[in-house]
């Protein structure tokens, strides 16, 4: 394989992370920027529109009127990358917020993952060595920051295929239903028979910053979840800490190379 060639997987590769590191911190980023120019406005109307002459007090009003059409517009951004990338968790209830984290680590984002790389383009050749960990066990350990998000270590995943199949694979990954980082490449082999291998991470922002720390039963330890009801007393109900990614009963079987 030529040099130009690994050159452009990478390429792709660090451009599939770019977007998952701007994406949502923009979205924050813009939206503050808006609420803070809104904050000012609406300062500025409030003071000159008992005092102020028409003229003025219009232009301010007009001033105010389009600050809060950018909070508007923005929010309506960040909702809209929410609801393609993300599950709904809202921390505003810690211990519903936990229920949740929960029931997306152990139920929901397994298969989700394990199916969609099987209809990537190309084969999945160790899905079933591939596990989950479990969600913090403490409420409390939840972090009060929007912009601080819940990290999720999916592991070395293997694919197989040719160049252009692992090429589209990586540029797949934007329209996954979750936000996944892919680092530390590696390919061998020759195409079409290619091996790749690569660290992936879900990245999971909440939808409201967590809200008043609860109080516990017992002291917080990382074996159980002390008295947060719903959730099972050793974390994730697996064995190894973890779920498991492997394909379920009626997983569809990874289509074959070069087919959609």
């Amino acid at each position: 394989m030529s040099f130009s060639k690994l050159r452009r997987i990478h390429v792709i590769i660090i451009g599939c992370a770019v977007i998952v590191v701007v994406g949502v911190g923009m979205y924050f980023l813009l939206i503050t920027k808006a609420q803070k120019r809104l904050t000012s406005e609406t300062s500025r109307y409030n003071q000159y529109a008992q005092t102020g002459t028409p003229e003025y007090v219009n232009a301010q009003k007009a001033d105010f009127e389009r600050a809060l059409q950018e909070v508007a517009a923005q929010e309506a951004k960040l909702n809209a990358y929410y609801n393609a990338k993300m599950p709904y968790l809202d921390f505003r209830d810690r211990k519903q917020g936990m229920i949740a984290l929960w029931q997306e680590q152990s139920l929901n984002l397994g298969p989700l993952i394990v199916n969609w790389i099987a209809g990537s383009g190309v084969r999945f050749e160790n899905a079933n060595a591939i596990r989950i960990p479990a969600p913090p066990a403490n409420p409390n350990d939840l972090s009060s920051d929007p912009l601080a998000p819940i990290t999720i270590p999916l592991g070395r995943i293997r694919v197989t295929g040719s160049f252009n199949q692992i090429l589209a694979h990586f540029a797949k990954w934007n329209s996954c239903k979750r936000l996944v980082m892919i680092d530390n490449p590696s390919i061998s082999g020759t195409s079409p028979n290619l091996t790749c291998e690569y660290d992936a991470t879900v990245y999971i922002f909440p939808r409201y910053p967590a809200g008043p720390v609860v109080e516990m039963a017992g002291a917080s330890t990382s074996a159980g979840t002390m008295g947060v009801p719903g959730m099972p007393g050793g974390g994730m109900p697996t064995g190894g800490g973890g779920s498991a990614m492997g394909p379920p009963a009626q997983a569809p079987t990874p289509p074959p190379s070069g087919q959609r």
